[in-house]
């Protein structure tokens, strides 16, 4: 198997949760606009899909961000940054060549740092060991990022195991995280892989699913009325 198929098989799995915690997200959500209307007469039905819909979410938000351990290795990005230094890609690469793709994607990623550091006229060696670097200090991961160390302590206690909790625990994992900072560190995994993707000279990968729009389908044909559409709450329907 080439170092190329590797890399496939690798990046693969972690882009279908990414699909997936979108999906979950966007039905949630979807529901929960016109909740109020749907839960007179179809509360069950739609309360219960808008909770498998967040577990699936919260499940492989924490599968994308998860590490592996001496007995299983995992997909997962950290694997992804792992198989970048082990496989030594970036020595097939040309100054000129990493510059013009970091350059596009970084600040994308959030890390305007090293976008600056690529400025800088360094030799190829310096620019690959701050890339590593930079990334094994910047990634997110549970022991840094408050929003995932409470859905992995929510995955573990809750949707894992039934455990039987203290009660701060009880009152830490009432309430989830804001949605929005679940899909930020969603969307920061699919850039990342966009990142991986470019190494390897695939195609960026890409996730085109609006399952706030196929839910708000769905809901306007329970009620059977008009609700609004995209064009009157384009961001939303966006996401």
């Amino acid at each position: 198997m080439t170092i190329n198929q590797d890399a496939e098989n690798l990046y693969r799995p972690v882009l279908l949760n990414c699909y997936w915690v979108k999906c979950g997200i966007g039905l949630y959500e979807g529901i929960a606009k016109h909740a109020k209307e749907i839960n007179k007469k179809h509360g069950h039905f739609f309360g219960v899909t808008m909770q498998f819909s967040m577990h699936e979410a919260i499940n492989c938000l924490c599968k994308i961000y998860d590490k592996s351990n001496k007995g299983y290795k995992k997909h997962t990005v950290y694997e992804l940054l792992n198989f970048l230094k082990t496989t030594d890609i970036l020595n097939t690469k040309d100054n000129f060549y990493i510059k013009t793709m970091y350059k596009r994607e970084l600040e994308e990623l959030g890390l305007s740092e090293i976008n600056n550091f690529l400025n800088e006229d360094i030799k190829f060696e310096k620019i690959k060991k701050e890339f590593f670097d930079y990334f094994e200090k910047n990634i997110p991961n549970k022991d840094s990022n408050d929003t995932l160390s409470k859905l992995f302590k929510y995955r573990d206690k809750v949707l894992a195991h039934t455990e039987i909790l203290k009660t701060e625990n009880i009152h830490e994992l009432t309430y989830l995280p804001p949605i929005e900072e679940m899909e930020k560190l969603n969307n920061w995994a699919i850039k990342f892989i966009d990142l991986f993707c470019n190494f390897f000279d695939f195609s960026s990968p890409s996730i085109n699913v609006c399952s706030r729009m196929a839910a708000l389908n769905v809901v306007k044909k329970v009620l059977e009325k008009n609700l609004s559409t995209p064009e009157e709450e384009d961001d939303f329907y966006k996401r």
